[in-house]
């Protein structure tokens, strides 16, 4: 069996392959609703009750979408979700 899948749980696995990239979250509606569903199921799953409510996720991935396309002059940016030291985490990288 692959190492990772002897570390990260089933569920954790299908969020990471179905994360989508954004490039404008005004009309990228599905994928930040998608995002963030995935976000708050991995938070829910490791107990952590303090997810940020859809608006101000929103915010929070328009914003971090627009520095990242201005600061790699890429289209657009891809999120996941990974687990460090326990915790649920998201990631932002341009999309190449």
């Amino acid at each position: 069996m692959h190492a990772l899948l002897n570390v990260v749980p089933a569920w954790l696995l299908y969020i990471f392959s179905s994360l989508p990239a954004c490039s404008d979250v005004d009309t990228d509606h599905r994928q930040v609703e998608s995002l963030f569903t995935a976000l708050t199921a991995a938070r829910e799953k490791t107990g952590d009750k303090n997810s940020p409510n859809l608006d101000s996720f929103k915010k929070f991935v328009r914003q971090k979408t627009a520095q990242l396309r201005k600061e790699y002059a890429c289209d657009a940016v891809e999120y996941s979700v990974e687990m460090q030291g326990g915790q649920v985490k998201l990631k932002a990288k341009p999309k190449t």
